[in-house]
C-alpha cells in the first residue's frame, strides 16, 4: 500500500512539474515578443498593418500612440493564445531575431 502510495504521489509530481514547466515556458515566450516590441515597435508594423483603427482614434492620436496602442492590443490577444502560437509570432524584421539572440544570450546577474 505504501509503495503504491508513492508510486500515486510520484506521477502527481511529474505532472504538476510538466503543467508548471509548460507555463514557464508560455510566459517566456510571451516576454520575448514584448521585449521586441519595446526594443523597437517599428518592426512590428507589418504585423499590424491590417488592425483597423477608429477614425476618432487616427484624429486624436499621433502615429506612434496608434502603433503603441495596436501592439498592446496584438500582445494581450496573443497572450490568451497557445504556447505555439506565441512562438510562431512573427519577428518581423531580422534586427528583432538579432535582438532576441542577444537577450537570449546575455547572463543574468544579481541572481542568488
Amino acid at each position: 500500500m505504501t509503495e503504491e502510495t508513492v508510486r500515486h504521489a510520484e506521477v502527481g509530481v511529474d505532472a504538476s512539474s510538466i503543467v508548471f514547466a509548460h507555463s514557464m515556458l508560455d510566459g517566456a515566450s510571451l516576454d520575448d515578443c514584448r521585449v521586441t516590441a519595446l526594443a523597437s515597435p517599428h518592426d512590428w508594423e507589418s504585423v499590424l498593418d491590417q488592425r483597423q483603427i477608429k477614425i476618432p482614434e487616427a484624429r486624436e492620436l499621433k502615429y506612434e500612440e496608434v502603433l503603441k496602442k495596436k501592439l498592446d492590443e496584438y500582445l494581450e490577444q496573443l497572450e490568451r493564445e497557445s504556447h505555439l502560437k506565441k512562438v510562431d509570432a512573427p519577428l518581423p524584421d531580422a534586427n528583432l531575431q538579432n535582438i532576441m539572440i542577444q537577450c537570449a544570450a546575455t547572463p543574468l546577474t544579481g541572481i542568488a
